[in-house]
C-alpha cells in the first residue's frame, strides 16, 4: 500500500513538472554574433520584440528570428551572409555568426589597355563595349563582367593571367589591366590551335558568365 501511494505521488509530481521541463528544454539559447560593415542598421524581431542594432553585437537567442536591414546612406544596398537581401528569417539552433554588409549600389570599373589591340567589355545588363584605350565604366555593384580579346592575340590580364577572356564579380571599384603582347613568335599553326582552344574556352567562359548573370539578376 505504501509502495502504491509513493508511485501515485511520484506520477502526480512528474505530471505537474512535465510542462516546465519541456519549456526549459525548448528555451535553450545560443550566442549569435551580428557583424555589421558599412552604413547599415538592423532590426531584429525576436519573440514579438524589436532589437535595433547599428554595430557589431552579440545576443543570446533561440528559435526563429527575422532580420530587416536598411542602409543608412543613399546609394547602398545590403547583403546578409553574402546574399543581396534586406529581409530574411533564420532558425537559430546553435552558435551563429551573421554578416550584414552595406555596399555601394554602383562602382567604377577601370579597364587599362596596354599595347595594340581591342578588348570587349560585356556588362550584366547586356551592354557591350569595344575599347582600344583606357576607359572607366560606372557599373552596378555585385554583378559579373565578362571581358574578352581576339583569340589570335597574346593577352595577359592583370599582369599574370594569360588568357583571352576574364570574368570578374565586382565587389567595390575595380581596375583590370589588359596587356597585348607581340605575336611575332607565334607560328601560323600555333595561331590556328590558339584560335580553336580560345573558341572552346570562350564558350565555356560565356556559359559561366550567363549562368552567374542570371543568378545575379535573380538576387
Amino acid at each position: 500500500m505504501k509502495l502504491f501511494s509513493f508511485m501515485l505521488f511520484s506520477l502526480v509530481i512528474i505530471q505537474a513538472l512535465y510542462p516546465y521541463v519541456l519549456t526549459s528544454l525548448g528555451e535553450t539559447s545560443y550566442l549569435v554574433k551580428f557583424l555589421l560593415e558599412g552604413p547599415v542598421i538592423v532590426n531584429i524581431i525576436y519573440n514579438n520584440s524589436n532589437i535595433l542594432i547599428d554595430s557589431n553585437t552579440t545576443l543570446t537567442l533561440s528559435g526563429k528570428i527575422t532580420l530587416k536591414a536598411l542602409p543608412t546612406s543613399l546609394g547602398y544596398v545590403v547583403l546578409i551572409d553574402g546574399r543581396k537581401v534586406s529581409n530574411t528569417s533564420l532558425n537559430i539552433n546553435g552558435p551563429t555568426t551573421i554578416n550584414i554588409t552595406a555596399i555601394p549600389s554602383y562602382v567604377n570599373l577601370s579597364v587599362y589597355v596596354f599595347g595594340k589591340g581591342v578588348v570587349t567589355v560585356q556588362l550584366s545588363n547586356g551592354s557591350s563595349y569595344s575599347i582600344s584605350e583606357n576607359k572607366t565604366f560606372t557599373v552596378k555593384n555585385y554583378t559579373f563582367v565578362y571581358i574578352n580579346a581576339p583569340f589570335n592575340q597574346n593577352v595577359i590580364f592583370n599582369h599574370n593571367i594569360e588568357s583571352n577572356f576574364y570574368v570578374v564579380l565586382l565587389n567595390g571599384s575595380t581596375s583590370i589591366n589588359v596587356t597585348f603582347l607581340p605575336n611575332k613568335n607565334i607560328s601560323p599553326q600555333s595561331k590556328t590551335q590558339l584560335n580553336l582552344t580560345g573558341i572552346a574556352l570562350g564558350i565555356i567562359a560565356l556559359a559561366f558568365y550567363l549562368f552567374f548573370r542570371r543568378k545575379s539578376s535573380s538576387n
